[in-house]
């Protein structure tokens, strides 16, 4: 999976110039700093519909270009990648502008929130040569690595089964009432991307994705039938997630969501066991129990080296990544738009199925 750079650059000491549609929360609090500590990129230019959050944003990092309009930016400003942090129903509208400008794209998750739109955004990407990935911290971490790194070794013989859950401290944020992880960040999050159902708001498209983004990275098959229940916060979007899939190749999944993670703690948990005919792996990426490991059933023990940190959501790794492809460093995508386009899937059908008590068929 080996990327090709379009441009066909020479690794020389030019910076990179990483444009951002969306200087919002997270924009200002990863995405921006990221592009500036790296050494081989600068901000070409930001773009954000708030012109009180433009103004903050351009005098916090002394950025001299910043519009309200996208089509501006990337008419206007030479470009060689630009990032996508918009509010979750515009991520399509946004990405698809930004690679038909000829820009390599980094999209924040969710990739978009329909999945029509999703295999769109991969088949121009893949039409006009240039590299689309999605903002999956957690598939860029050591213990990822390692964990695909034992499921392409066939320790686990073909996949049969897997059972994943995830939980975050975002209870506040699904109940429209802010996040207070963030009550010191430069901006923000806007409560209607997470809690507005009309705009995509809920568990399942702003978290859960997450976990998706690392589950098909490691396990290449597509969803192909999808049954969920879901409980929705008092704002009206989903909270919980129940969820049963079964995948192409008939293995069975169980998803489980979870808004309700206490706050003061600020941890995740992230658990993935993959089961197979040889074999189980066994990924914990939560801080102070992170493990990959492997049993089979003819009692070997393959356990990969880990420390505390190791799984610990990464949210600089993703843009770094989009700054290494600019300059034409080819490396394997840990999140290329396929994990997302499959997540964007589930989480449609998810919906989609716990709003109408039936199985929904993806293929």
């Amino acid at each position: 999976n080996l990327l090709i750079n379009s441009r066909d650059k020479i690794m020389s000491n030019k910076k990179q110039r990483i444009g951002i549609i969306g200087a919002g929360w997270w924009a200002a609090a990863v995405h921006i700093p990221t592009i500036i500590s790296n050494p081989s990129s600068e901000i070409a230019g930001i773009c954000a519909t708030d012109t009180d959050a433009l103004k903050k944003v351009q005098d916090e990092f002394g950025i001299s270009y910043g519009v309200t309009d996208y089509r501006q930016l990337l008419s206007e400003v030479d470009m060689d990648g630009v990032i996508i942090s918009s509010p979750h129903t515009f991520h399509f509208e946004h990405a698809k502008a930004a690679l038909e400008a000829g820009c390599h794209v980094l999209v924040e998750k969710p990739f978009t929130t329909d999945s029509k739109e999703a295999k769109e955004l991969i088949d121009l990407a893949a039409k006009k040569n240039l590299n689309l990935n999605v903002s999956h911290g957690w598939n860029y971490m050591p213990i990822a690595e390692k964990a695909l790194k034992l499921m392409r070794a066939d320790l686990i013989g073909e996949f049969q089964h897997a059972a994943i859950q995830l939980a975050s401290p975002t209870s506040d944020l699904i109940k429209g009432k802010g996040l207070s992880l963030a009550e010191d960040a430069l901006l923000p999050p806007l409560n209607s991307t997470w809690a507005d159902p009309a705009k995509a708001g809920g568990y399942g498209w702003g978290q859960l994705t997450h976990l998706l983004g690392l589950f098909f990275k490691l396990v290449d098959e597509a969803p192909k039938q999808v049954f969920a229940f879901t409980s929705n916060s008092e704002a009206d979007v989903d909270y919980y997630n129940s969820v049963s899939m079964r995948l192409e190749n008939g293995a069975t999944c169980s998803i489980s969501g979870s808004s309700n993670m206490p706050a003061a703690f600020a941890k995740f948990q992230v658990d993935l066991k993959i089961f197979g005919s040889k074999g189980n792996l066994m990924i914990d990426l939560e801080p102070g129990r992170e493990r990959v490991l492997v049993e089979t059933f003819s009692g070997e023990t393959h356990k990969e080296e880990t420390k505390e940190g190791d799984g610990e959501y990464d949210g600089t790794t993703p843009a770094n990544f989009l700054v290494d492809i600019c300059a034409g460093q080819n490396s394997e995508d840990m999140a290329p738009g396929i994990v997302g386009y499959r997540s964007v899937c589930v989480v449609e059908a998810m919906l989609e199925s716990s709003k109408s008590g039936n199985v929904v068929n993806l293929l």
